[in-house]
């Protein structure tokens, strides 16, 4: 089974970037209904927004519309809530706004803590607390977590993120696209096997999950590509995966950009995403209507109940 993803991204107007997601396997015939209805060489979001009332008028392509959509998955970084609590965290310190910081350290405060709560935080001791202790995983000390990870660079916000561009915006695009290659089962499923290596399976079901990762987006970000190459890599080491075949899993690029105009998979995440968009503002960001009506909705890494 194809287990690659297909992604693309929208901004809204209060700063949050929506990533939307389809599975390899998903229904697209209401992308290529959509496009020869609306007359459209490419199915684009903001070619179909003026002409939606249109659509509806037609209940059979509005239906499998609707039916197509809720096969989407759904990221949501909202960076503005990461600004807000490193503003309070800093004046719990006592520091004083314009004195000891600014607006550019709460921008490097917000990209690092993203990255902490995203799947590059492999090497973060932070990322195991929380585990329940019911005997079914070892608890981390300091040497078992070494003797479980070691072969991984330190996890360095700093250095990720300039990488990727050094601004908050390409950290919000690089922790989407890492948040979008996990659902939240499958990204706690890989704490608890870092955390108890009885959770971890064989080495077909470990490459399966590997296999998962694999994920195509549209052209936007070339410098989060190997960023994420090598997350594919880490994660496939500590899945179990002999180094080698790990390194080798990585260099194969299961993840990668591609032009919109090459893939239906594409036009109907960017149809998605901006159709997302729209709904949030609409509703005045009620992310469990939009939950409802898609495969799932994180918010920040967090799912959001439908």
């Amino acid at each position: 089974m194809d287990w690659t993803g297909y992604g693309d991204s929208t901004r809204t107007g209060d700063n949050k970037y929506v990533l939307a997601s389809f599975r390899a396997d998903a229904n697209l015939g209401w992308v290529v209904e959509l496009r020869s209805f609306l007359n459209l060489p490419e199915l684009k979001y903001r070619d179909y927004s003026p002409r939606k009332q249109h659509v509806a008028s037609n209940a059979r392509v509005q239906a499998n519309l609707n039916k197509g959509l809720a096969e989407a998955e759904l990221t949501i970084m909202d960076v503005e809530s990461y600004k807000t609590i490193a503003y309070f965290d800093l004046i719990d310190q006592g520091a004083e706004p314009g004195g000891d910081f600014d607006l550019g350290t709460l921008h490097r405060m917000a990209a690092d803590d993203m990255l902490r709560d995203s799947p590059f935080s492999l090497r973060s001791e932070e990322m195991y607390h929380g585990l329940p202790a019911d005997g079914s995983y070892r608890p981390l000390t300091r040497q078992s977590f070494s003797d479980a990870l070691q072969e991984l660079p330190k996890f360095d916000p700093q250095a990720i993120r300039q990488r990727a561009g050094g601004k908050l915006r390409d950290v919000q695009v690089l922790a989407a696209r890492a948040h979008s290659m996990l659902s939240p089962s499958e990204f706690q499923e890989l704490r608890f096997l870092v955390a108890g290596p009885m959770h971890g399976g064989g080495l077909s079901q470990n490459l399966e999950r590997i296999k998962r990762l694999a994920h195509v987006f549209d052209v936007e970000h070339a410098k989060s590509v190997p960023l994420l190459n090598e997350l594919v890599g880490q994660i496939a080491q500590v899945s179990g995966i002999p180094r080698g075949v790990a390194a080798h899993l990585a260099s194969a690029a299961p993840v990668r950009e591609i032009p919109s105009t090459s893939s239906d998979h594409i036009q109907a995440a960017d149809f998605a995403a901006g159709w997302a968009g729209d709904l949030l503002v609409a509703t005045n960001n009620d992310f469990r209507a939009l939950a409802r009506q898609v495969r799932w909705v994180t918010l920040n890494g967090v799912s959001v109940p439908a």
